[in-house]
């Protein structure tokens, strides 16, 4: 109560609550879309993976970003976008950094535990919404995912990264 309470007193000024909404959720740059073209071009669904729940996922290399003046915090909320996908139980965007790492948000609509997934690859969250960092190619980090999240998705215990990378090694 006491938040809409504050929310009331603050519409009561006067602010154009609409302005203020439009700036912080609804505006961003020419440049933005045209890199998140290019990503949900380049998204892919795998139906099978998650134990069968399905996986969608994309890349948005940093030449993409160079190529339309896109920081990397203009494209957080590009997880959102590809989340929606409604045959995919779990979505995930790879991004590149500028140091050529890439960074992995991914999100549950809530089947399948995502910190454990992440936290196998050294990053962390919670159940429905988490990271990781990776030096690694994207098919490495992709292979990794899979097979963290298929784990997860059946119950089974997660490995740590160690132990996928070691796997990952003898499989080579």
């Amino acid at each position: 109560p006491a938040t809409h309470e504050f929310a009331a007193r603050l519409l009561a000024t006067g602010i154009r609550q609409d302005l203020i909404s439009r700036q912080l959720w609804d505006t961003a740059s020419f440049g933005y879309l045209k890199v998140l073209s290019a990503a949900l071009e380049r998204a892919r669904l795998e139906p099978d993976a998650a134990a069968g729940r399905g996986l969608v996922w994309t890349v948005v290399p940093r030449a993409d970003r160079a190529r339309y003046g896109v920081a990397m915090h203009e494209i957080e909320g590009l997880i959102d976008v590809v989340r929606k996908a409604s045959e995919a139980e779990v979505a995930l965007v790879l991004k590149e950094c500028d140091d050529g790492s890439y960074y992995g948000s991914s999100r549950s609509k809530g089947a399948v535990d995502l910190a454990a997934v992440c936290a196998g690859l050294g990053g962390g969250g919670h159940a429905f919404a988490a990271g990781f960092t990776s030096y690694d190619d994207v098919p490495v980090v992709l292979s990794r995912f899979r097979e963290l999240l298929d784990r997860a998705a059946r119950g089974d215990r997660t490995d740590s990264a160690d132990q996928v990378v070691e796997r990952a090694e003898q499989a080579r």
